[in-house]
């Protein structure tokens, strides 16, 4: 008995740490800065983004990154899509990139709410790129606002279940403190997976599908969570042709 009653112990104090902890183990931020990275202030909060304009634009493309690193490891997107008649917008989180507060899930909702307003307000059509993180507030804005498209890479239904993908002995969908619920829409949405995804088990990108009404998913054989969109020209050719004939 004293032997359970340790284990037992042992168990809730990790569940009370875990609690805790959460923002450390979902947010993994770059304080890496980089010179081309706007700060603005627009509505009582500070927005930064990378700004890649087109001078015969006819929209524009906002991406939200993963969980880790930081929009000045993101070239990859505008270099692969700057051909685009689209300004190419790649927004930073609160708490990444040299800021200096650690970043939860409810200021990160905020601030995209803010970056998406500032670029609406500008006119033309908007369509949101998320990577894994950046897939729930690419869906978390549209349901608020309504966008043009939605591409969204390595999706999941909610940071509880991928949480409790990874930490199945604990009750990890019981201890977020915020998180992002799917909901149904009707944007034209493109989602693409990794079949061996590591981080985001492909099932779980696949339970998505159901919420989305007008939806092209693609699966790429043998390419992992962070191999996915590196040298991978099927990938982006995908990605500008559901721009270019939404």
């Amino acid at each position: 008995m004293k032997i359970i009653a340790i284990t037992l112990a042992l168990y809730f104090a990790i569940v009370i740490f875990l609690f805790f902890i959460q923002e450390r183990l979902m947010f993994f931020p770059d304080n890496r800065t980089c010179d081309n990275l706007k700060s603005i202030s627009f509505e009582g909060e500070n927005i930064r983004f990378i700004e890649k304009t087109h001078p015969n634009a006819q929209g524009t493309l906002i991406h939200f990154h993963g969980n880790a690193g930081g929009v000045c490891d993101r070239d990859f997107v505008t270099d692969n899509l700057k051909k685009l008649p689209l300004n190419l917008i790649l927004a930073e989180y609160p708490g990444y990139s040299g800021e200096e507060q650690f970043p939860t899930l409810k200021r990160i909702k905020e601030n995209a709410r803010k970056i998406l307003k500032y670029f609406k307000n500008k006119g033309g059509p908007i369509f949101l790129y998320g990577e894994s993180l950046g897939s729930s507030v690419a869906t978390y804005l549209d349901s608020l606002e309504g966008v043009d498209g939605l591409i969204l890479q390595s999706p999941f239904p909610s940071l509880g279940e991928v949480g409790q993908s990874a930490y199945p002995i604990f009750p990890v969908k019981w201890l977020i403190k915020e998180d992002i619920l799917p909901k149904k829409t009707s944007t034209k949405t493109l989602i693409l997976i990794a079949e061996k995804d590591e981080i985001i088990p492909t099932k779980l990108s696949e339970s998505q599908i159901i919420f989305f009404e007008d939806v092209k998913v693609i699966k790429f054989e043998n390419r992992n969570h962070n191999d996915l969109v590196i040298d991978n020209q099927k990938l982006w050719s995908e990605v500008a042709d559901f721009l270019m004939y939404p």
